[in-house]
C-alpha cells in the first residue's frame, strides 16, 4: 500500500494513517515483535529521527518517510502542538487504537491517561516542545480485576515546521505485554524519566536522579518524591517518595 504524502492523510503500512512529503511503499510485517520487545522499536524510531537532523536543527515534519520506520508504525504517532503542554493526535497506529478503544486521530494525548497523571504529562509535553527535548516517559497500565499491570514507555521526538517552529512531535508508545482491551495509563512513579535537551546540536542526557541540563536561564532536576513544576504539585496518590519531582530554579 502507498501513501501520497502532502495530498491528504492516507492509510499506510500496518493500518497507520501517514502524512508527509512523498509517495512511499510499505508492507505489513507479520513477524513484528510483541510489545514486550518494544525497546528496539523506540531505538529504531529515534535513530531514524536523528538521521534527519543537520547539526542543531530539528528534523522537518515533511521529511518523515513512513517506509523507513515501517516496523514501528503500529505503535507510532504524530501529535500537533495545539497549546502549551497539549498534543493532539494527527496520525496514529493500530496499537494505539486498541489501547484507547477508539481512533486516536483528533484526540488529545492526555485522554489516554488517568486524571492524576495528566498534569505530569502536560509538564513533559511542554518541555519537549519548548526546549526542545527528547522525552521518554515510563508508563503503567494499573492492575485491574482479571488484568495484570502492564508497563511501557512513551517517546516524544520534536519536529519543526517550514518556519522552524517546533509544532509537531513524532512519537511511539510501546507496552511490555500485548494489549487486548482498552486500558487507562499513568506515568509510572517508580521508574525514571529520560529528558534530553537538543541545544547547540549536542544532546545533553538526563535520566533518574542526576542534575538535568540548563534550559536558557533555568535548570531542571529530577528527584524522587513527588512532582513539582513551577509551584504545582501533582501525582501524590501513591504517597511520599513514590513519584518524581521536577524542580525549576533560576540559579
Amino acid at each position: 500500500m502507498y501513501g501520497d504524502i502532502g495530498q491528504g492523510d492516507r492509510h499506510g503500512p500496518n493500518g497507520a494513517v501517514i502524512d508527509g512529503p512523498a509517495r512511499v511503499p510499505g508492507a505489513a510485517h507479520p513477524s513484528l515483535p510483541e510489545a514486550g520487545q518494544g525497546a528496539p522499536m523506540l531505538a529504531l524510531l529515534e535513530g531514524y529521527w536523528n538521521s534527519l537532523r543537520r547539526g542543531p536543527s530539528l528534523p522537518y515534519r515533511h521529511q518523515i518517510d513512513p517506509a523507513r520506520i515501517d516496523d514501528v508504525l503500529p505503535r507510532a504517532f504524530v501529535i500537533d502542538h495545539i497549546a502549551p503542554g497539549q498534543g493532539r493526535f494527527r496520525v496514529a497506529g493500530q496499537e494505539l487504537s486498541a489501547l484507547m478503544g477508539r481512533a486516536p486521530r483528533g484526540q488529545l494525548l492526555s485522554t489516554m491517561f488517568r486524571s492524576e497523571s495528566r498534569e505530569v504529562l502536560t509538564t513533559w509535553i511542554a518541555r519537549a516542545f519548548a526546549d526542545p527535548a527528547v522525552v521518554e516517559l515510563p508508563l503503567l497500565a494499573p492492575r485491574r480485576l482479571g488484568r495484570p499491570a502492564i508497563t511501557g514507555r512513551l517517546l516524544l521526538l520534536p519536529l519543526a515546521d517550514a518556519d522552524g517552529v517546533t509544532s509537531r512531535a513524532l512519537g511511539a508508545m510501546v507496552m511490555d505485554a500485548p494489549i487486548r482491551a482498552p486500558r487507562w495509563l499513568q506515568i509510572d512513579p517508580a521508574r525514571e524519566v529520560r529528558y534530553e535537551t537538543l541545544e547547540a546540536g549536542t544532546p545533553t542526557r538526563q535520566a533518574g536522579l542526576a542534575a538535568a541540563p540548563a534550559s536558557h536561564d533555568r535548570s531542571l532536576h529530577l528527584i524522587n518524591g513527588g512532582l513539582t513544576a513551577a509551584r504545582r504539585e501533582t501525582d501524590r496518590r501513591d504517597g511520599p517518595g513514590a513519584a518524581l519531582r521536577l524542580v525549576v530554579s533560576n540559579a
